[in-house]
């Protein structure tokens, strides 16, 4: 039998190298990757900042109610009132939150969602989703806004009781929302109540 006398030379590993073409690629690659990560950041900073804030607004002399102002967006075609005094912000795109002058909860306020997307696509299932997340202890129509005051049954909502208000537009809906703890409560339907679409 014949052995082969090792050699004390370690063996070198294999080395690979990619053409010129490949290596432009696989460039060409991380550097779309790296815009794509990029881009998605920038979109999450820029949809965490509030859009417009309104400090100054604008009192109409029809109001209805003395010591209410008007708010108006041009942009969504709609006007309600709110007392004056207090915060109109457009958080992002078409999610507005009313708040009182000394509100520091970022999550208290009246909302009124306007983007009709989700599960406020349709009109029925935004009344759906409503009924399904509250435990309801009223029902009423306010205007062309369909009220309801209940309790969360889920998540972050449990045990807490809310108003939430749907209206009827085009093939969607308009979502208001509150804790129902005062200052918003007793408000709250004179808010949804004078809420109108303007052309």
């Amino acid at each position: 039998m014949v052995h082969k006398k090792q050699s004390s030379r370690r063996r070198r590993p294999e080395v690979y190298y990619l053409s010129a073409a490949g290596a432009m690629k696989v460039s060409t690659i991380n550097l779309v990757l790296t815009a794509m990560i990029c881009i998605f950041l920038v979109l999450i900073v820029v949809s965490s900042l509030p859009k417009t804030s309104v400090t100054a607004p604008v009192t109409i002399s029809t109001s209805t109610r003395p010591g209410w102002s008007v708010y108006t967006s041009k942009r969504y075609n709609f006007t309600f009132e709110y007392p004056e005094g207090y915060r109109v912000e457009e958080r992002v795109g078409g999610f507005f939150v009313i708040s009182a002058p000394d509100e520091r909860t970022p999550q208290s306020g009246i909302s009124i969602d306007m983007r009709s997307q989700g599960l406020f696509a349709t009109y029925s299932e935004a009344l759906e989703q409503v009924e399904r997340s509250l435990t309801l202890s009223s029902d009423m129509n306010v205007g062309s806004w369909r009220v309801f005051t209940g309790v969360g049954k889920e998540g972050m909502m449990s045990g807490i009781e809310f108003k939430q208000a749907v209206m009827r537009i085009a093939s969607g809906a308009v979502v208001a929302e509150t804790i129902n703890r005062e200052p918003y409560k007793s408000i709250f339907n004179d808010v949804v109540g004078s809420f109108k679409l303007v052309r």
